[in-house]
């Protein structure tokens, strides 16, 4: 399991889940047990916790207006996107759908 924070979004070379989310954020903390199960399930997506909190210029750069938010991103390009709590099964249906 692989959980990374900013430092390789850019250098993305595989699939990458980019879970933006804050500390004082319910439903951030309810998708934390699902990010948790999908890198468990998925160990070759590289998972990026960004707190926009700490990092709002991330945040303003994927046009994130809402957490929590969960980008999917193959070699730079945003290929998913969901706003809001997503539970699990709907989530890897999506990330099957993608990455198959």
């Amino acid at each position: 399991m692989m959980i990374n924070t900013e430092e390789s979004i850019m250098n993305c070379k595989q699939y990458k889940l980019l879970y933006f989310m804050s500390e004082d954020c319910n439903n951030c903390r309810m998708m934390a047990s699902v990010i948790d199960r999908i890198a468990v399930e998925y160990p070759g997506i590289e998972i990026s916790r960004i707190f926009v909190d700490n990092f709002p210029e991330k945040a303003v750069y994927y046009s994130v207006n809402s957490i929590p938010t969960i980008i999917l991103v193959d070699e730079h390009n945003e290929i998913y996107r969901n706003v809001g709590f997503i539970p699990y099964d709907s989530l890897k249906k999506r990330i099957d759908f993608f990455i198959e």
